[in-house]
C-alpha cells in the first residue's frame, strides 16, 4: 500500500531484495538497492596464508532467525575432547542475545563460544579467521 510512496528501498542481499520484490510487487524492481550488509566490500583483503586451527567466527544480527541457537545445541553433542581446542567468537548484538549467552552457560560452553558485541573492523576479523559460520537455518 506505502510502496508507492517509498523512493528507495535497500536489501542486504539478493535474497533480501526477492523478499521485497515479493512482499511490495515487481514495480519496485528499479527502487531496490542492494548495499551487502551495510559492509564496504573494498575494505577485505584476500587470503593466502592458512593454518588450521578450530576457531571459528559468526557475526550477524543476535536474532532467532539466525539459528545460532541450533550452533549451541549442536556443541552438546561434541565430547569434551572435542570441544578442547573448539573457540567459537560471536560478533553482534541483538534481541536474543540474552537467551543465547543463558543458553552458553546453561550447557557449559562458556570456554568454547565467546561474544564479542559489535565491532566496525569486521573485515579485519574475517581476515584472521580462517572459519565463518552462518547457522541460519535458511
Amino acid at each position: 500500500m506505502y510502496a508507492k510512496y517509498i523512493h528507495q528501498f535497500i536489501a542486504v542481499s539478493a535474497y533480501s531484495k526477492q523478499h521485497l520484490i515479493s512482499d511490495f510487487g515487481t514495480h519496485i524492481v528499479k527502487r531496490i538497492k542492494i548495499i551487502h550488509n551495510g559492509i564496504e566490500l573494498g575494505n577485505y583483503i584476500k587470503k593466502k596464508d592458512y593454518c588450521i586451527k578450530k576457531e571459528f567466527i559468526v557475526a550477524c544480527h543476535l536474532r532467532k532467525e539466525k539459528g545460532i541457537q541450533y550452533l549451541i545445541k549442536a556443541l552438546t553433542q561434541l565430547t569434551l575432547e572435542e570441544k578442547k581446542d573448539l573457540k567459537i567468537d560471536v560478533y553482534g548484538e541483538g534481541p536474543f542475545e540474552e537467551e543465547l549467552k543463558k543458553m552458553v552457560k546453561d550447557y557449559e560452553l562458556t570456554k568454547v563460544i565467546n561474544f564479542k558485541g559489535s565491532v566496525s573492523n569486521l573485515y579485519e576479523i574475517y581476515y584472521n579467521c580462517l572459519l565463518y559460520t552462518s547457522p541460519s537455518p535458511r
